[in-house]
Parts: structure tokens; sequence; C-alpha cells
């Protein structure tokens, strides 16, 4: 995964399962301009984080230069 992208500056993750958050946390980390695409209505559903559970992790993903978008 590294070496896909080492010149990139920006990338989407489609899906925001726990493995989509995860890789767009180290994307991040890496310097690399991150969007995260879910079809669903919140991130890491509808396992492993229920409702409640999922609304702090989306809210702490600008702060950690993470832009989620979902299905309203």
């Amino acid at each position: 995964m590294v070496e896909a992208v080492a010149d990139a500056r920006s990338v989407v993750v489609v899906g925001a399962g726990f493995i989509g958050v995860e890789l767009a946390e180290n994307l991040v980390w890496r310097g690399i301009s991150t969007t995260v695409v879910e079809r669903g209505t919140q991130v890491a559903a509808p396992a492993p984080l229920d409702v409640e559970m999922a609304a702090p992790v989306a809210a702490e993903m600008p702060a950690n230069r993470l832009i989620s978008v979902c299905r309203r």
C-alpha cells in the first residue's frame, strides 16, 4: 500500500468501516489529504459500532484532518 500512494497528494477511501477508517488515519499520518466515503449513514456501521458509539468517532474525524461523507 505504501508504494501505491507514495506520490499521492490526496486519496479517497471507499468504505468507513473499521479498516477504511484505519487506512484513512494512516494516510493522514503520512501527510496525504484523505476523504472517506461511506454509502451508509454512519462510520463503522452496522458493526462494530452502534449509532451512539459511531457519533463520537465521526465527530473526531475532522479534528484529525479526515473528511467523511456518509449518506443522510
